[in-house]
């Protein structure tokens, strides 16, 4: 699958130390990243995706974490300063799903997860 690349594993392995150290769980840390250290502004969103309740309750909880104030620690942020160095040079997968009719140029652009996916049928 094009996510199980060495780059990703090495990556994830970097953010689970430092969130061991720290008594976090991975999705605490994202959650805290997301919502306390990225590039997010006052008034943004955030949807929160589940396939189980559990799940919703961890995103849930996570989330929570944030509002409270807490921050990622400087181990914590730079392993996701590392992790990013590992794989930014993976490339991005085209996760979108495509362009409406009427975007000028559409045919020549990326088209996204949808158009790979049914390519490979």
């Amino acid at each position: 699958p094009r996510f199980y690349t060495d780059a990703n594993f090495r990556a994830l392995r970097a953010i689970e130390t430092a969130c061991e150290a720290e008594g976090l769980t991975l999705i605490e840390a994202t959650f805290l990243w997301l919502l306390r250290h990225s590039a997010l502004s006052e008034g943004d969103g955030v949807l929160l995706g589940a396939s189980s309740v559990h799940q919703l309750e961890e995103n849930l909880g996570a989330c929570d974490l944030a509002a409270s104030g807490r921050r990622l620690s400087e181990r914590v942020l730079g392993a996701f300063d590392e992790a990013w160095k590992i794989t930014e040079g993976e490339g991005v997968f085209a996760y979108w799903r495509g362009y409406s009719c009427d975007m000028p140029g559409r045919e020549s652009l990326d088209q996204g997860a949808a158009y790979s996916a049914s390519k490979t049928k």
